[in-house]
């Protein structure tokens, strides 16, 4: 795809939808991850799905998956330290 961009051409002029990975289901977050919270940390972060369909898919409430993508960044972020 970079090789057919104008070099003048800014990539922000390239739309998101264009630059995002393909939409992968829910069901691959369950299958992929043997945790059910690093699923559902997962597939929120994938950029696809909001906390509310995320949750709703593995039958906790948004509030649920908000709090373990919470956790894990705080886990990211202590490892990186």
């Amino acid at each position: 795809m970079q090789c057919k961009l104008n070099p003048e051409q800014s990539l922000k002029d390239i739309s998101r939808k264009q630059t995002q990975a393909p939409i992968k289901p829910l069901n691959y977050f369950v299958d992929r991850y043997k945790s059910r919270d690093e699923g559902m940390v997962q597939a929120y972060l994938s950029g696809h799905y909001t906390l509310a369909q995320v949750g709703e898919y593995f039958g906790m409430s948004y509030a649920t998956v908000s709090r373990a993508v919470k956790q894990a960044e705080k886990r990211k972020r202590e490892y990186q330290i």
